[in-house]
């Protein structure tokens, strides 16, 4: 009975760590994602404003 006790207490302490560290994996990449689409966004009107002022350049 003791010994049940003792392994199920080491297993919440090693189980513990372990969800922490997905955590902020979880954490990590979600930042890393959105960062990711913000500048994908960013890259994405950066080139349309190039296009615009191209055409408007060839135009005159």
């Amino acid at each position: 009975m003791i010994t049940k006790i003792a392994i199920t207490i080491i297993v919440i302490i090693m189980i513990g760590p372990m969800i922490a560290v997905i955590g902020i994996v979880g954490m990590m990449t979600g930042i890393t994602g959105t960062t990711a689409a913000i500048s994908k966004t960013i890259t994405a009107t950066e080139l349309q404003v190039t296009n615009s002022t191209t055409t408007d350049g060839n135009r005159w």
